[in-house]
């Protein structure tokens, strides 16, 4: 059973692909900042991921990695 790919809004798979852009390309950093800018929801609600995490067919503990890309994302960008 697949995970809805957006969460109130959230657009988690994308979110998870930026975090994933900053965290491991250096040069792109800014790129993934900007592209996270854009997202017309950001990541920062207060959603309840528990049922993301109970449907995830990968064991992701999906909220804790959105709260942190939010946190490296928006840096300096808000």
């Amino acid at each position: 059973r697949r995970v809805s790919a957006m969460s109130d809004g959230i657009d988690v798979p994308t979110v998870l692909r930026l975090a994933g852009w900053h965290r491991r390309f250096g040069q792109t950093k800014e790129i993934a900042k900007r592209a996270y800018a854009e997202l017309e929801t950001k990541a920062d609600k207060g959603t309840d991921w528990a049922a993301c995490e109970e449907r995830c067919p990968y064991g992701l503990r999906i909220g804790e990695q959105i709260r942190k890309a939010h946190q490296n994302l928006a840096e300096n960008t808000e």
